[in-house]
């Protein structure tokens, strides 16, 4: 298993890891927000659909959905974008344990060297 391995090639893949990791964590706030300004965006559009349209509340409320589609899908769209940035995130650190298990691994082989 550590055939491959050298503690240069560990620590050189482990910083990579880590760089990586900074940019998507840095990159998620830049999506939350996004996703915070989308769904507000659908709030106001709903509310002002619903102030303009006449009639009975179920229908006023109808009317609200129909007219804010495009807002409330670019909404749920921007919550996806985090989540799944989210799940990049975890694969990451998924794969920064193993990288620390992989040196440690290498550390015991050579310490029996």
């Amino acid at each position: 298993m550590t055939d491959h391995l050298t503690p240069n090639s560990v620590v050189q893949q482990l910083l990579s890891l880590a760089r990586e990791l900074a940019e998507l964590s840095k990159d998620l706030d830049r999506i939350e927000e996004d996703a915070v300004n989308a769904r507000e965006d659908h709030t106001m559009a709903y509310a002002q659909a619903f102030l303009r349209a006449e009639g009975a509340m179920d229908l006023r409320k109808h009317q609200a959905t129909v007219d804010t589609h495009a807002e409330r899908l670019a909404a749920e769209t921007a919550e996806a974008v985090v989540r799944g940035r989210k799940r990049q995130l975890q694969s990451l650190l998924t794969r920064i344990d193993v990288g620390r298990s992989a040196a440690a691994a290498l550390r015991a082989e050579i310490a029996l060297s």
